[in-house]
C-alpha cells in the first residue's frame, strides 16, 4: 500500500498544472495532503467483511423481490400498498449499498431513514478523513453544516417530504435522469484540451463516471421515497393515510416510471458492487 501511495503522489504531482488549467480553483484542493486523505477514504471503503458482503447481497436480493411486488399491486391498483413496497424496494437497496460500502456497519442504525446512508456515507468520506476542510477551501462554503442540515431535514417531520407536488416530483425525477448525462459532457468539455490523454489512460473513461451516478440516483430515490414506509399502508395517519394513495397523488402517478428507473438501477448496483 505505501508503494501505491508514492506511485499515486507522483502521478498526482505531474498532474497538478493539469488540474489547475482545467480549473484555477483546483489548486487550493489539489495539495499531497488532500490526496493522502482520498487514499485513506478508499481504503475504507471495501474494508467489509465477508459476512458483511453477503448481508448486503441478500438486500440487494429482496430489493429486487419487493420492486417486483410493487409492480403486480400498481397493476391491482393497490396503489397504497404499492407504494410502501416501493419504499422497501429503496430502503433495503439503500441499506445494501450502506454495508457493502462501510457508510453503515448494520442496518438498524437508520432505520426507514435510508438517506441517512449517504449522509452517513458523506460523514465517513469527507469529515472523518479531514477532507472537508479541503472541499470547503475550493466551494468557499460551510460544507459541514450543510451535511448536518441535510441530517436534521431527513429526520424531521415536515410535510413537504411527505406530500410532494407533482412540480417538486418533476424536479427530482429529471435530476435522475439527466445528471450524469449533463455532468458527463460539462466535464468532458472541461477535459477537452487533454482528451486525448484521457482516453489513454481511461479508455472506459465515460462508463465508469455513469456509475459514479448510481448513489446519487439511489439517494434521491430514498428522498422521494422514505417517508412512506409507513402511511401508504395504515388507515390513518397524521399527514396522509392509505385512502389518499390514488392516481391523483402525483408520487402514484408517476410510479410506473420510478419502477423503471428503480429496475435499472438495481442491476447498476449489482455490477458495480457484486460482480
Amino acid at each position: 500500500m505505501k508503494k501505491e501511495t508514492k506511485k499515486a503522489k507522483q502521478l498526482f504531482t505531474e498532474l497538478r498544472p493539469l488540474f489547475e488549467n482545467i480549473d484555477p480553483q483546483l489548486k487550493n484542493i489539489a495539495t499531497d495532503d488532500f490526496l493522502t486523505n482520498a487514499i485513506k477514504a478508499q481504503n475504507i471503503l471495501g474494508k467489509t467483511n465477508q459476512k458483511k458482503i453477503k448481508q448486503s447481497q441478500e438486500f440487494l436480493d429482496q430489493s429486487k423481490k419487493d420492486l417486483h411486488s410493487s409492480k403486480l399491486l400498481y397493476t391491482n391498483k393497490e396503489f397504497g400498498n404499492s407504494v410502501s413496497m416501493f419504499q422497501q424496494c429503496i430502503e433495503k437497496a439503500s441499506k445494501s449499498y450502506g454495508l457493502r460500502t462501510g457508510f453503515i456497519k448494520n442496518a438498524k442504525e437508520i432505520r426507514h431513514e435510508s438517506p441517512l446512508v449517504f449522509i452517513k456515507g458523506l460523514k465517513k468520506i469527507l469529515i472523518e478523513n479531514n477532507m472537508i476542510e479541503m472541499i470547503e477551501k475550493y466551494t468557499g462554503s460551510d460544507e459541514r453544516e450543510k451535511i448536518t442540515d441535510a441530517e436534521i431535514t431527513i429526520k424531521s417531520e415536515k410535510e413537504e417530504l411527505t406530500k410532494m407536488t407533482a412540480e417538486q416530483l418533476d424536479t427530482l425525477i429529471n435530476l435522475i435522469n439527466q445528471l450524469p448525462k449533463l455532468s458527463i459532457d460539462a466535464l468532458k468539455t472541461k477535459l477537452q484540451p487533454v482528451e486525448q490523454l484521457v482516453n489513454l489512460f481511461i479508455p472506459n473513461f465515460e462508463q465508469i463516471l455513469s456509475t459514479t451516478f448510481l448513489p446519487i440516483k439511489l439517494y434521491v430515490l430514498s428522498i422521494i421515497s422514505y417517508k412512506h414506509w409507513q402511511r401508504s399502508h395504515y388507515p390513518d395517519t397524521s399527514i396522509l393515510s392509505a385512502k389518499d394513495y390514488n392516481l391523483n397523488m402525483p408520487l402514484v402517478k408517476r410510479l410506473p416510471e420510478l419502477h423503471a428507473i428503480s429496475e435499472e438501477l438495481l442491476k447498476g448496483i449489482d455490477k458495480l458492487l457484486y460482480t
